[in-house]
């Protein structure tokens, strides 16, 4: 069972009551556990060279993969213990355009001390989601692991991934110890015509003692779901936010009492303004959330980056802190929310590892890592000769885009701007009359990836 506690609510009176447990301090009912899913470390990319913008004489630089390891717990119900099956994945996605007709890659799996492969169950893979057990095809079985290394059977043991498309691949391992946040790392060698990088993932694991039951001297972790704050109106009992989002993470507390609460700066190092509750114990892991309306947080800016972090102090014990997470506020008139970053330890979904079937993503729902964005644009108004003239520029997509564009003519900028709504007005410099060829390029977000489209125009004398 999970204790779910919250902040957001400036009124002493209720903390007051928070302390006293009549109400907003208790246990959630057993449909309110929190599910297990998958607790993934931070994203790692490669850069390569267009193809397309290559041929064209405009070359530019985008991501050729954006990939992610971690590994499937649910903490709530102490899950993984010591000597229980679970599992651990990385996923491959192909992001950019390379000359070579996608990015092929090589992994390498590094199992922390005391974690070793359960042969007895098959490894899981799959390409966008439809694929299963092996052995099958483009998912061959135990025979093609050697330390640590997963090799194909086909393109000399090597995986390719084609831009818009991924791959993921799911290891049964076992653990002989608990462990607190001990380094799963897994190496991916790209062969993609360019620098041919290798990109280092890593995500730190925990494991419970022996019955999963959290003991009490056990290590404690704070967890965070992935994004960390997410934006919604209304908060988890119903109210409406603030700022229009919320954060929250897990700390797993083996069953201690304490205090557990958060720290939030506009550093990633210092905490400015901090806040904890009182938690008298009895579960493995608790869940906090808060909306930052409290009296202890000073009125969060527009436009602004904070960083925070989860924090859980048992009785007499030392402290133990979550990575620094960050969000920032929307801009003035946006609307309320926030875009958020992670720290290294997340979440890419729920659902239990394995289990597919048809197209549907390994382990429940994934998340792609960018989305693909369309670039138009066309004159306002008419353009004449020794005018500046303007050109609306719309970029879509489907998480919504942001970020500059940038026009250019025959390889030199006539103008720039900065998306709002998916939308800017960028204004150009002087063009003689005629017939002209530009190029419209989206450098992208940190939810979206470049895109570029030409768009030709008339200027008249």
């Amino acid at each position: 069972m999970t204790t779910t506690l919250r902040l957001g609510r400036p009124v002493l009176a209720v903390l007051v009551a928070l302390l006293l447990g009549t109400g907003l301090l208790r246990p959630a009912p057993a449909a309110a556990d929190q599910p297990g899913g998958w607790y993934d470390g931070g994203i790692g990319y490669t850069q390569v060279i267009n193809c397309f913008g290559l041929i064209q004489g405009t070359p530019y630089t985008e991501a050729g993969i954006g990939a992610y390891a971690g590994y499937w717990a649910d903490p709530d119900s102490g899950v993984p213990a010591v000597g229980q099956t679970f599992w651990i994945h990385y996923a491959v996605y192909g992001m950019g355009n390379p000359c070579v007709g996608g990015t092929y890659f090589h992994p390498t799996i590094s199992l922390p001390a005391g974690v070793t492969f359960d042969t007895s169950q098959q490894i899981r893979c799959g390409y966008d989601g439809s694929g299963g057990a092996a052995p099958q095809g483009n998912c061959p079985g135990w025979a093609n692991m050697s330390g640590g290394s997963y090799y194909n059977d086909r393109d000399s043991g090597l995986w390719g991934v084609a831009q818009g498309h991924h791959w993921e691949f799911q290891f049964p391992v076992k653990a002989t110890q608990p462990l607190s946040g001990a380094s799963l790392t897994i190496g991916v060698k790209t062969i993609d015509g360019n620098n041919d990088a290798t990109v280092t993932l890593r995500a730190p694991i925990y494991v419970f003692g022996a019955g999963g039951t959290g003991q009490p001297g056990s290590p404690h972790q704070v967890l965070y779901s992935n994004p960390s704050s997410v934006n919604t109106a209304t908060d988890p009992d119903g109210g409406a936010t603030r700022y229009g989002f919320i954060s929250y993470f897990q700390a797993i507390t083996n069953n201690l009492g304490g205090s557990i609460g958060v720290d939030l700066s506009t550093n990633a190092s210092t905490p400015q303004w901090s806040k904890s509750l009182a938690y008298g114990g009895g579960d493995p892991a608790v869940y906090l959330w808060t909306d930052w309306n409290e009296p202890e947080f000073p009125t969060l800016s527009p436009g602004t980056t904070y960083y925070w972090r989860g924090r859980f102090t048992p009785t007499g014990g030392t402290t133990t802190y979550g990575a620094w997470q960050s969000f920032t506020t929307a801009t003035a008139g946006a609307g309320g929310g926030a875009s958020t970053g992670t720290g290294p330890l997340g979440s890419t979904g729920g659902g239990l590892p394995g289990g597919l079937s048809g197209s549907s993503s390994l382990g429940g729902a994934l998340t792609a890592i960018k989305a693909s964005a369309t670039v138009k644009a066309k004159a306002k108004g008419k353009l004449r000769a020794g005018r500046k003239g303007k050109l609306t520029v719309t970029v879509s997509s489907a998480r919504g885009a942001s970020g500059t564009v940038t026009v250019t003519r025959k390889g030199k900028v006539i103008g720039t701007g900065v998306l709002a709504g998916g939308k800017a007005v960028v204004k150009l410099r002087k063009l003689k009359a005629g017939k002209h060829k530009l190029v419209v390029s989206y450098a992208g977000d940190a939810a979206v990836h470049p895109a570029s489209a030409k768009a030709k125009v008339v200027v008249r004398r």
